[in-house]
């Protein structure tokens, strides 16, 4: 080894940890003899290459359990060899598992720099439920309220179809507003407790999810036009197209609901002048023609802003086994910069033309494996200058 070669390894030979991705365990590029792992070996001369095997499951659980069982390596790799350097290479979601790890690890101080190759970081961010709740207070004691108003003039209709009974649709009005004053003050307890049980939800999933802040210095090589990343962009947007609707459909509908409201009134005077014989025709028309579609469209609106993004999102394609619950309440998305890294640096890369795809053609990649050593050397060397990071504040000493 020479002098540069020595300086740059420091004191001890490092030890790099391949993390490989999604649907790729036992990946070939984190083995020994791939060209990644032997152009490390040959830069830094006693340098000791270990391949981290995981699930490699589309799910946010899997990921987490990763995330557990590298921290546990870290930490027994650092009790083994406690001067050498530790840098983890991640590819995809690799990413992401080392950013778990690192996050709580009691050694993360000894980890001179995370390398993210194609990795889209995990952005959580809590869904704004101010129109849903604003649904939940007008609509349904308005539609209580109709469903209530509807017992009199079932009674007129299908019991004493012969008796006309004078000022039918007047008790039907009588009892739309008594419904709704009824279900509003039942609601406002509800309101209040189903909100506070959402934020807690929302709180709770973002927490889980987010990998908590690190110090270790994080280089991440995104890929131009990189498929991986694409095919994520587009399937968020789809899955979020659902709330979109409802914020753009959600006003028409509550105008609907207070349009029906207020034609009981009319309906009401109608119906006292005419002797009980048009007032409840009106009803009807308005009930068949306005009410049933738009309790429908409510229905069917509020089933695809939940089950969609769950359908589009929630798979072992996409980003992984998300529940109803986490697309209702949380939009997750995919990033190219993580934002729990203190310390981080951006790398668009061209890969060359290839068989394959993009995303998975940077860990072999001869020109950007060659770069790869040259960042890791000025890593290696930056951390080294600067003295091993305080245990206790994770910053570097000067």
């Amino acid at each position: 080894m020479d002098r540069a070669d020595e300086a740059e390894a420091g004191p001890t030979p490092p030890i790099f940890i391949l993390v490989h991705g999604t649907f790729a365990p036992d990946a070939a590029w984190t083995r020994a003899d791939s060209p990644l792992a032997t152009h490390l070996i040959s830069r830094f001369p006693g340098a000791n290459v270990r391949p981290f095997l995981w699930s490699g499951r589309n799910s946010h659980r899997a990921r987490l359990a990763a995330g557990a069982e590298l921290q546990q390596i870290l930490v027994d790799t650092a009790a083994e060899t406690p001067d050498a350097p530790l840098l983890l290479i991640a590819h995809s979601h690799g990413g992401n598992v080392a950013l778990y790890a690192l996050g709580q690890s009691p050694v993360s101080h000894r980890v001179f720099g995370l390398v993210c190759l194609a990795t889209p970081f995990i952005a959580c961010q809590a869904r704004e439920l101010s129109s849903l709740f604003s649904y939940l207070r007008w609509s349904l004691p308005l539609a209580a309220g109709f469903l209530a108003a509807l017992l009199p003039l079932f009674l007129v209709i299908v019991v004493a179809p012969n008796d006309l009974i004078l000022g039918s649709v007047g008790a039907a009005l009588l009892t739309l507003y008594l419904s709704i004053a009824v279900a509003i003050r039942a609601q406002k307890g509800v309101d209040g407790r189903l909100r506070r049980w959402a934020e807690r939800k929302q709180r709770a999933i973002i927490e889980e999810l987010s990998p908590v802040p690190v110090s270790v210095p994080v280089v991440s090589a995104s890929v131009t036009m990189d498929e991986a990343r694409l095919w994520l962009r587009s399937a968020a947007a789809a899955g979020e197209l659902p709330a979109t609707i409802w914020r753009l459909a959600f006003p028409a509908l509550r105008a609907i609901f207070i349009l029906l409201a207020l034609l009981l009134v009319p309906a009401a005077i109608y119906d006292f002048e005419t002797g009980g014989h048009g007032g409840k025709d009106l009803i009807w028309l308005s009930v068949l023609f306005f009410l049933l579609p738009a309790l429908s469209l409510i229905g069917a609106l509020a089933w695809l802003r939940a089950l969609l993004p769950w359908a589009i999102r929630g798979n072992r394609w996409v980003f992984g086994g998300e529940g109803i619950f986490h697309n209702f309440l949380v939009s997750i998305s995919a990033t190219i910069t993580p934002s729990c890294a203190r310390r981080f640096t951006h790398l668009d890369v061209n890969v060359s033309a290839g068989m394959g795809l993009r995303h998975s053609r940077l860990y072999s990649d001869e020109n950007f494996i060659r770069n790869l050593g040259e960042i890791v050397g000025s890593i290696i060397t930056r951390q080294s200058r600067q003295g091993e990071p305080d245990p206790e504040t994770g910053t570097p000493s000067a």
